[in-house]
């Protein structure tokens, strides 16, 4: 196993472990959270996404393959989020560690993008279609 894929594996892991704790601790601390929107919405999806961060990178690190398509599905989610006022939708996941660029769109809300996700997101791709990665799958090599 390679050294990039040993640390792929490892901040997959250690970022799925820190978005438990920081979504346990958001959800204690953040009293304008009702708790309706607590319990049912927020703590079970995070903890649900920090869970598969954790899965991948224990799969990561065991060579496979299943898990780096899951660490693809774990970091894409993370990449956009944004809000819309009306109706009023809003989407974003980030746990743990993350770098936000957004851009308020006039009145009609904002657009971001988590650099640190989408960074993660391309490497994982990259060594997914690199011949010779444990992640490798045949059709999608990178010339």
């Amino acid at each position: 196993m390679a050294k990039k894929d040993k640390i792929m594996a490892g901040i997959l892991t250690v970022h799925g472990v820190s978005g438990v704790v920081w979504t346990l601790s958001v959800a204690s601390t953040t009293p304008h959270l009702p708790l309706f929107f607590q319990i049912p919405l927020f703590v079970p999806s995070n903890l649900a996404l920090a869970a598969a961060g954790i899965t991948a990178g224990f799969g990561c690190f065991k060579k496979r393959r299943w898990a780096a398509s899951l660490g693809l599905c774990y970091w894409a989610i993370q990449v956009l989020h944004f809000e819309i006022p009306t109706p009023h939708i809003y989407f974003s996941f980030a746990l743990g560690f993350a770098i936000t660029l957004s851009q308020r769109l006039s009145d009609s809300g904002w657009i971001g993008v988590n650099v640190f996700a989408l960074a993660m997101l391309i490497w994982l791709a990259i060594r997914i279609g690199t011949a010779g990665s444990p992640f490798y799958r045949p059709g999608t090599a990178t010339a």
